[in-house]
Formats: C-alpha cells, sequence, structure tokens
C-alpha cells in the first residue's frame, strides 16, 4: 500500500518541474509566453512567477526572457503581465527585464517593432520611455521599424522617448541610410 506525500517546498526554493528546460533551454515561463495569452496563461505565468521569480529574467539558449518570447509570439496580455510582475520587483527590476538583450543584441522592443504590434510597443514604451535607446550598439527599434516601414511605430517610439532614442543601425548605419534605402525600394524582407 503506497501513501502519496506531497513535500512542501520552502517559499524560495522552485521546485523541481520549474527548474526544467526544453531543449531550447526554455523555461515553463518561456512556454507561457510564447503559447498564449488568455486568462488561463496569464494565471499560470502569476503562478509560475510566484513560484519562481527568477524565472522572468531567465534567458533561453538565443538569450531570449519570457518577454522577449512573448513580445515575437504577438502576445500583448502576456506582455502587460509580465512587465506588471516586472514592476512588482521595483523600478531597477523593471528596467533590468525590459532591457535585457539576447544572442543577437535585441530587447523585446525589437520583437514588438518586427511583429508590428504598435499596441506591445507602447506597452513597452510605457513601462521604460529609455528602451528605444538599446542596444547602444547595433540596430535601434528605430531603425528596424523605418527599415520595415512600420511609420506608425517609428512616430510612437520618437514621440514616447521624447525625441531621446538611438538612430543607429548595423555597419555604421543610421535610421536614415534605412529610410533612403527604403524610398529606392533596394531592401528585401
Amino acid at each position: 500500500d503506497h501513501t502519496a506525500t506531497t513535500r512542501a517546498w520552502p517559499p524560495t526554493a522552485a521546485p523541481p518541474l520549474l527548474e526544467g528546460v526544453t531543449v531550447d533551454g526554455d523555461t515553463a515561463l518561456h512556454v507561457l509566453a510564447t503559447c498564449g495569452d488568455g486568462d488561463s496563461f496569464l494565471r499560470s505565468a502569476d503562478i509560475t512567477y510566484h513560484r519562481a521569480s527568477y524565472l522572468l529574467a531567465a534567458q533561453n539558449g538565443k538569450g531570449d526572457t519570457p518577454l522577449h518570447c512573448a513580445a515575437r509570439a504577438g502576445r500583448p496580455r502576456m506582455v502587460a503581465r509580465l512587465i506588471a510582475l516586472a514592476s512588482g520587483g521595483g523600478g531597477e527590476r523593471l528596467k533590468e527585464v525590459v532591457r535585457k538583450e539576447n544572442g543577437r543584441k535585441e530587447t523585446a522592443l525589437h520583437d514588438a517593432v518586427r511583429n508590428g504590434s504598435k499596441h506591445t510597443v507602447d506597452l513597452l514604451m510605457e513601462a521604460d520611455s529609455e528602451l528605444a535607446l538599446f542596444p547602444k550598439q547595433g540596430t535601434s527599434p528605430l531603425y528596424l521599424a523605418v527599415l520595415l516601414e512600420r511609420l506608425d511605430i517609428a512616430k510612437s517610439l520618437y514621440v514616447m522617448s521624447g525625441g531621446n532614442l538611438s538612430y543607429s543601425g548595423p555597419n555604421g548605419q543610421n535610421v536614415l541610410h534605412a529610410a533612403v534605402l527604403r524610398g529606392q525600394g533596394t531592401v528585401q524582407h
């Protein structure tokens, strides 16, 4: 006769299941952020965060955080929830999470721009009005928005940052290069 026993995990220790990762290094929070932003996904993200808050800033094999994954998957409600969870840890924690760069030196804002979600861009910029300054070197969100002809997003980035944003692009280029290339029709997606 086997009797099931339950083990109470210390509040600071994550149950072993939450310590697991996929082959790509995704944590449970990465998977939730990617797969949905319905009420059950949001509740699951809350529970996961409260049991293992460190997962919010965890990076997978490509350096993506759950916020990167939610922005890339077009999950604005999940993006908003992850921002809210990060802001509960104070302003510095929020900046750490939204400014985290992946292996391509991009923040979640880049994924939102690429995805064409002005709503998600606005959520991220409301969380940190200096986010469009990152990365310090490389392709800026503004450069990407102009290159992809997402002019409503480019305008939003400019307005929400108060004009305090990066104009840089790859290989020493800047946003003017992207605009000229777009105007000539020489850029391919």
